[in-house]
């Protein structure tokens, strides 16, 4: 009974000491949760940095931010342009370069990533570098001076000139004379780049100006000038059969044709300055701006020219010319023979000279623009059979000069636009009909 009662004390003892515990255990929790709140209270007053709801918070955490992006910002791309690059062709790359903030031209070409370099426009094929061609032309043509009778050179007889045998271009000049070629700057530090330096001390580098003297002076045999620098007062060569001055001219077949094109190793920034530069197409030879006319001289279709018309068909005279016609902007056909019914090739009524009507055809066949009337067998058949002529003419819309129905009409020019240029063409027959 005694024992029962301790237990039971022992019982109550340890139940007690469980509920202080208890209690103390509640009034710590309930102070330490004041306390929270009293900091937060003192944190949101004195505006502490720490503090959640911190409006500098959100300032310190904006600046770090737009530390990161400027550290990540892509610099500008960096471009070298070769110092032999044409000024013109340079001048519009510059603007085009500055006016974009994510170019940057720099001048040594150690410190670019990307390059304009100007090489032939076949382009270089030894595999060393890839270039990626923009469409920025620069076209150079062999000229002579003006009364020289040779037409055309070959370009593999111009490099062995410039290599030092000069003996390869003699067939220039008659009389065994030496061959001196001049030259501006511009051509020769390109022509130097891609031939080498030149071991034929024939040459020579001086003006534009000085070069056209050298040629009517005879001090000159041959240049190479840019195609927006060609002088009328000389004589361009045709290089390898081609022409220069042909609308079809294919730049990877002419080896005066230079291009500027661009290269760098890393392929995603070529592919980014091509796409900022698309657009920029350039050249020195413009031919929206050029106008070519040819010149004929006297064209009479009778006697053994009809005659052979009549047995070969009336295009036969201008089988082999008349592509070369037609490609002219402007084809001039001096026809000094009026058209007549019932005029014959096989009779012959010299010096009274007639056409048929139909040859006509082979005038329109050659691309006929415009007709000169100075021949002095226009009227050979009367007034009538001449304004019947003139007639034909102006179905065809074909302007005409030299002659008309009356005074007023003979001395007006014929007026011809083409491409921005401005033909007056006049003529007069001193020999009289």
């Amino acid at each position: 009974m005694r024992l029962k009662n301790i237990y039971k004390t022992l019982i109550s003892f340890l139940l007690l000491i469980l509920f202080v515990f208890s209690v103390s255990c509640t009034l710590s929790s309930c102070t330490l949760f004041g306390k929270d709140r009293e900091g937060d209270d003192i944190s949101e007053e004195a505006g502490d940095p720490a503090s959640k709801d911190s409006p500098d918070e959100g300032i310190v955490k904006e600046e770090n931010k737009s530390s990161g992006d400027e550290a990540h910002e892509k610099l500008p791309v960096r471009i070298w342009i070769e110092d032999i690059v044409p000024e013109e062709i340079r001048s519009k790359l510059v603007n085009y370069v500055n006016s974009d903030p994510d170019l940057e031209i720099v001048k040594n070409s150690g410190d670019g990533e990307v390059f304009l370099e100007i090489i032939p426009a076949s382009g270089i094929t030894d595999g060393s570098v890839t270039y990626k061609d923009m469409n920025i032309f620069y076209i150079m043509a062999p000229s002579t001076f003006f009364y020289n009778t040779i037409d055309e050179i070959e370009w593999e007889d111009l490099r062995a000139w410039w290599s030092g045998d000069k003996e390869s271009l003699a067939y220039i000049l008659e009389g065994g004379k030496p061959i001196i070629m001049a030259l501006e700057e511009q051509e020769y530090n390109i022509l130097v780049k891609i031939l080498g330096e030149p071991a034929n001390d024939n040459i020579q580098v001086m003006d534009g100006t000085d070069i056209i003297d050298g040629f009517s002076n005879g001090s000159i045999t041959i240049s190479i000038a840019a195609f927006n620098k060609i002088d009328k007062r000389v004589k361009i060569l045709s290089l390898n059969g081609m022409s220069v001055f042909d609308r079809d001219l294919d730049y990877s077949d002419y080896p005066l044709a230079f291009s500027v094109m661009l290269h760098g190793e890393d392929e995603a920034v070529i592919e980014r300055i091509l796409s900022a530069m698309d657009g920029l197409e350039t050249t020195n030879r413009d031919m929206s701006e050029f106008t070519s006319l040819i010149m004929t001289g006297v064209t009479a279709m009778v006697r053994g020219t009809a005659q052979r018309m009549e047995n070969h068909g009336i295009l036969y005279p201008g089988e082999k010319i008349a592509d070369l016609l037609k490609e002219a902007d402007i084809t001039h056909i001096s026809n000094e023979v009026p058209f007549v019914e019932g005029c014959s090739a096989f009779e012959d009524r010299f010096p009274f000279f007639c056409s048929s009507p139909e040859y006509i055809g082979l005038l329109e066949y050659v691309g006929t623009d415009v007709v000169e009337l100075t021949g002095n067998h226009m009227n050979d058949h009367g007034h009538d059979w001449f304004i019947y002529t003139l007639e034909m003419y102006d179905d065809r819309g074909w302007p005409y000069y030299g002659g008309g129905r009356d005074l007023d009409q003979s001395y007006a020019p014929a007026l011809i636009e083409s491409n921005g240029h401005k033909f007056a063409f006049l003529g007069f027959n001193w020999w009289g009909p």
